[in-house]
């Protein structure tokens, strides 16, 4: 399933007539309609569920519905997002190197070297590790980095990174 473009759906909705929407009951050829406010005090736009659907009662009770429904669940989403970001600033992300086999110079900086502390200029990466979970206090490996999790090339940086991943989240470009 793609995912949903809630900037699209937003605009969709504060462009729709306000609510609230009611269900009700109508004479044919609709037997039950989703009733649309033109604006508040006005005659009616009648949005209607054909009868001889699969189940216009619920049909036209869902149109009604939608109106509160999607800003609710915009909303919901958008306190989901600020939720994920907190915990990902959390787990910031920092990259192990190794010394390489070579001599670099400042200007190579540009390709991918860095500076890496005892390792010097390097642009032998390791893998990536988790600030929160991986680094104690004085900038080593935490005991919960080495007894719970491994590190690799291909491997997130920690359990809760691993998490979100699964659940379909996906880093920032950087």
């Amino acid at each position: 399933m793609n995912r949903p473009n809630v900037e699209e759906i937003k605009a969709r909705a504060d462009a729709a007539t306000p609510g609230p929407w009611v269900f009700s009951e109508a004479r044919r050829p609709c037997q039950y309609v989703a009733v649309v406010p033109i604006t508040p005090g006005s005659s009616q736009y009648v949005v209607a569920a054909k009868e001889g659907g699969r189940n216009p009662w619920h049909d036209a009770a869902f149109i009604a519905a939608v109106r509160t429904d999607i800003p609710a669940l915009i909303a919901r989403v958008r306190e989901l997002e600020a939720q994920i970001a907190a915990v990902v600033a959390i787990h910031r992300v920092d990259t192990v190197y190794d010394e390489c086999e070579h001599d670099h110079a400042e200007e190579d900086a540009a390709n991918g070297v860095v500076y890496a502390g005892e390792a010097g200029l390097t642009c032998a990466k390791v893998h990536d590790v988790c600030r929160n979970c991986c680094v104690n206090a004085l900038g080593g490996q935490s005991d919960i980095c080495s007894d719970e999790h491994q590190h690799g090339p291909n491997e997130p940086p920690c359990r809760t990174i691993a998490a979100l991943r699964a659940l379909g989240w996906k880093e920032q470009e950087k």
